[in-house]
């Protein structure tokens, strides 16, 4: 059997990084575990580029609350839908350095571990549940 010294999620939303966690295979949080939408290569290139515009303030707008308590934003840039990063009912730009310090630390530690690591797996669910897809621009945004 073959071995990893790293596993990692690319998402394509919650459902991957809850799988491998449940799994005792990752325990620390990576960029792209709890972010939505956006397909493997664009997410793939997006590690590729050291995470360039991934969580730029300036492309990030507005997209309604979600069903876990959190104002939901989505990068107009690169697709992905951030769902769990800003408080509800909180002000984008006094939580948004928050975030943004949580995604930068995500990144340096993936960053770093992709760096230190021989034998790397990367794990990619494209549709985690049925009812995400269809439901997500209903119930988030509104549209």
């Amino acid at each position: 059997m073959k071995k990893y010294d790293f596993v990692f999620s690319l998402g394509e939303a919650c459902s991957c990084s809850t799988a491998l966690r449940d799994n005792g295979l990752q325990i620390q949080s990576f960029p792209f575990d709890w972010v939505a939408l956006g397909d493997f290569q664009g997410r793939a290139e997006t590690v590729a580029s050291g995470f360039a515009d991934f969580f730029n303030a300036e492309d990030l707008e507005y997209a309604g609350s979600n069903g876990c308590r959190s104002e939901c934003y989505k990068n107009r840039r690169n697709g992905y839908f951030f769902t769990h990063d800003f408080p509800y009912k909180g002000d984008f730009k006094t939580d948004y350095p928050a975030a943004r310090a949580k995604f930068d630390r995500r990144i340096d530690r993936l960053m770093r571990r992709l760096k230190d690591s021989r034998n790397v797996l990367v794990c990619y669910l494209e549709k985690p549940y049925v009812h995400e897809t269809t439901a997500m621009p209903a119930t988030v945004g509104g549209g």
